[in-house]
């Protein structure tokens, strides 16, 4: 008769069998325990009806782990495990460390509690072992009192890592990155200075210098928060696929301005050309908007609405007239292009872009950091943003852009956040949330391949040697940051800065000393050849990333063009890429200039 599910517990409790040290090299269990209901002398083997996980990830710093059964090692790191079991009494389990002819080098035992997954947790440092991989690692679930509690795990499997293509690993110690970042810092004069590099495993390395502000000389740290500007567009777009990975019923890449606010009581009232824009068209600035009427640029920033209400009633009032361009020939960056895209998600899911962003994409990355205006909130002392006086001394300034321009660019973070929003891109997964590979196809597919900028989905799209990079640069003004990212080559780079320029009141702002932008891409250009080991080996380059541009023009390089630019400071991404960027980023609103908004030149 077979035991009842009721009778299990007791049976595992009461009757173990022993399992040969041959096998685990761990202690012995009692014999000849007899169980409930069974009969006399009559035993279960709890490693047939048990089962034990084991996984693995290399030591990731500030990051999220990525937890796997066989990954590359050099034999240096300090890894960490974890396990769980099905055995009912598990109360700890004694690991061992293998070489490749099964010679016993480490062992330890873990009796940590379970944490909220029932996963228990321990490390093993590779650098105490005289010996090179290949390893294995099993663990063995003990009870209390030493007795088997569970089958063994399966073997964690540690092969030796591929030659590694970074210069520098530190575990995000930011010590090789630290003086480089000072002396670029005291070379442009600007007041903070961060730079960070992301790979598949974690943050190699990031640092920051200076001070949040010239006002109280506090220094930064490494963990503090930084204004994204147009970065935020990307995030966006990733919020746009994911939404239609999540709910294809609801959304695709091909919904219509039109079809987005079908029940709206205006929406016969839109122009038919307007209403046919889609959210892709959207997200890569072919919408053909290009003229907007200060009757509807006024409506983002009317106070009697709220600030969802604002997009919407922006979006109808727009709406009224067709586009000034064909839907799809012409490229240009414009900011309305996202505010659009984000009241159309509003409208079909029912929530505010910062409630749908917060919930579908930060909080499963686990950006606990990130949040919208400038980081210096509910009295906690951020990073300030600067700017020019008349005088053109530098000095604090919290504005920022108008929050109905979130979608656009208002999303603040920290290098560390930023580096988990990076990884997405690197390994489909971060913290609970996972790209298939149609979605990533999408975010990493340039808007047409035939002619005319790749812009797409919030990113700066280019190829270089063949492979595809990732890039943006955002700029509220007062703030400067740059993001590239080459999926295939397994990293990115990030430089921010708690300034874009001193000469605020210029006419023409490009003209004058955009010392935050140079500092930013001189840090990018020191992080990418840190990162490839300096010479040029035909990999992809994200600093080639171009983002402005006219129509017809080609992203990609002439032969040789990416790799000469790369390697010089100040020339990070060629020409166009930060002075197309720096005329057509968001403006910005404060006391210390004009109170009109400057919605996108």
């Amino acid at each position: 008769m077979k035991p009842s599910l009721a009778n299990l517990a007791g049976l595992l409790a009461g009757a173990f069998l022993a399992l040969s040290s041959a096998q685990a090299g761990l202690p012995s269990p009692g014999k000849g325990t007899s169980s409930p209901g069974t009969g006399a002398g009559t035993q279960i083997d709890p490693t047939l009806v048990t089962t034990t996980e084991l996984e693995a990830s290399h030591d990731s710093g500030d990051l999220a782990p990525i937890w796997l059964q066989q990954l590359g090692v050099e034999g240096t790191e300090l890894m960490t495990f974890r396990w769980k079991s099905s055995g009912f009494h598990t109360a700890k389990g004694d690991w061992e460390l293998r070489d490749q002819g099964d010679a016993l080098l480490l062992q330890g035992t873990s009796n940590t509690a379970a944490d909220g997954e029932g996963y228990r947790h321990f490390t093993v440092p590779l650098d105490t072992i005289a010996a090179a991989p290949p390893f294995t690692v099993t663990i063995q679930p003990l009870t209390a009192t030493d007795q088997i509690a569970a089958a063994l795990s399966n073997p964690v499997v540690l092969d030796p890592a591929e030659p590694s293509e970074t210069c520098f690993t530190d575990a995000g110690l930011g010590l090789p990155i630290h003086d480089q970042l000072a002396a670029i810092a005291a070379s442009h004069q600007v007041p903070a200075l961060g730079g960070a590099v992301v790979t598949r495993s974690g943050l190699a390395v990031f640092d920051a210098v200076g001070v949040r502000s010239v006002d109280t000389q506090m220094p930064v740290t490494k963990y503090d928060k930084w204004h994204m500007g147009s970065i935020t567009k990307s995030m966006t777009g990733t919020l746009a696929v994911v939404l239609i990975q999540k709910y294809p019923q609801l959304l695709d890449e091909g919904t219509t301005i039109g079809e987005a606010f079908q029940d709206e009581p205006w929406a016969d009232e839109l122009d038919p050309v307007f209403a046919g824009i889609t959210l892709r068209d959207l997200m890569a600035h072919r919408s053909g908007i290009s003229v907007v009427p200060t009757v509807a640029a006024d409506v983002l920033v009317d106070a009697n609405l709220s600030v969802t209400d604002r997009r919407k009633e922006f979006t109808r009032v727009l709406g009224q007239n067709p586009p000034w361009h064909p839907i799809g020939w012409a490229y240009e960056y414009r900011n309305e292009n996202m505010v659009i895209a984000g009241a159309m998600l509003e409208a079909i899911f029912g929530q505010g872009w910062e409630q749908l962003i917060e919930q579908h994409l930060f909080a499963p990355l686990h950006m606990t950091e990130t949040g919208f205006g400038t980081g210096a909130l509910d009295g906690v002392r951020q990073p300030a943003g600067h700017m020019g006086d008349a005088y053109g001394a530098i000095v604090e300034n919290q504005g920022d852009n108008d929050p109905s321009l979130g979608p656009a660019g208002t999303v603040h973070t920290t290098l560390v956040d930023l580096a988990k929003y990076i990884r997405l891109y690197l390994n489909l997964t971060e913290g609970q949330l996972t790209l298939s590979q149609d979605s990533f196809d999408e975010l990493t597919a340039p808007y047409m391949e035939s002619y005319g900028n790749r812009y797409s989905w919030g990113w700066g799209n280019g190829v270089f040697g063949g492979k595809v990079v990732l890039g943006h640069d955002g700029s509220n003004t007062l703030w400067y940051a740059s993001v590239s990212i080459a999926p295939e080559d397994g990293y990115g780079l990030i430089a921010v800065s708690n300034i874009a320029t001193v000469d605020t009141f210029l006419e023409d702002e490009d003209q004058g000393d955009m010392r935050g932008q140079k500092a930013v891409q001189e840090t990018m250009a020191m992080l990418y050849e840190h990162q490839t080991g300096c010479p040029d080996e035909g990999r992809a380059q994200p600093g080639g990333v171009v983002l402005g541009g006219s129509p017809g023009s080609s992203l990609d390089p002439s032969p040789g063009t990416g790799a000469a630019r790369a390697g010089k400071a100040g020339k990070l991404g060629g020409p166009s890429l930060q002075e197309t960027l720096r005329k057509r980023t968001i403006g910005v609103r404060s006391p210390a200039r004009s109170s009109r908004l400057r919605v996108a030149r």
